[in-house]
């Protein structure tokens, strides 16, 4: 549903805390959404926002998405943050991984064609909780080509055969243990 149309600022951080529960606020002549208390966001590539809100939408996930940026949009994924804490290793290559200090600017609700920010998908206050990390990002990691999905195993060290080698080495001396019945 799209949210009545105020173009004072003052006004629509009012909405966005009213009708949404958010801590928006106003810096500069633009409405402002700190993340962190609750409120996370994922940094996808614009090329992928098409197939991510589909599946979101097809498994009625209807989470709110910013478009921001020109010429090529990125589009920001909101989240409840839940109990996980996500490191940027975990994400797939392209997405950024939004929390505490980072702030979002939010369009006005009444948008012109020249605005950076925009809405691809808009808040609706019916339905104003999102959904969980975890569950946004296992969206985002479906939806991402193969090649491109998450980063995790970079992180880990490789197992060296020769640090381990002495675990595998039967001693000639050694006699072999009964078997258990």
């Amino acid at each position: 549903m799209a949210p009545e149309k105020p173009a004072d600022p003052d006004l629509a951080a009012t909405w966005y805390r009213d009708r949404l529960a958010w801590r928006a606020h106003v810096a500069d002549g633009a409405v402002v959404l700190p993340l962190g208390h609750g409120v996370v966001a994922f940094d996808v590539p614009g090329d992928r926002r098409f197939t991510l809100r589909k599946m979101l939408e097809c498994n009625d996930m209807c989470t709110p998405v910013l478009l921001v940026g020109r010429p090529e949009p990125r589009a920001v994924f909101f989240a409840e943050a839940d109990d996980v804490v996500f490191g940027q290793f975990q994400m797939p290559v392209g997405v950024r991984y939004l929390t505490v200090p980072t702030c979002l600017r939010l369009p006005l609700l009444v948008t012109t064609t020249a605005d950076d920010v925009k809405w691809f998908r808009a808040p609706d206050p019916a339905r104003r909780w999102l959904f969980s990390a975890n569950a946004v990002l296992a969206a985002i990691n479906t939806a991402t080509p193969p090649l491109l999905r998450s980063r995790a195993h970079v992180a880990r060290p490789l197992r060296d055969p020769h640090r381990y080698a002495h675990r595998m080495t039967v001693h000639p001396t050694a006699e072999p243990r009964p078997h258990r019945q």
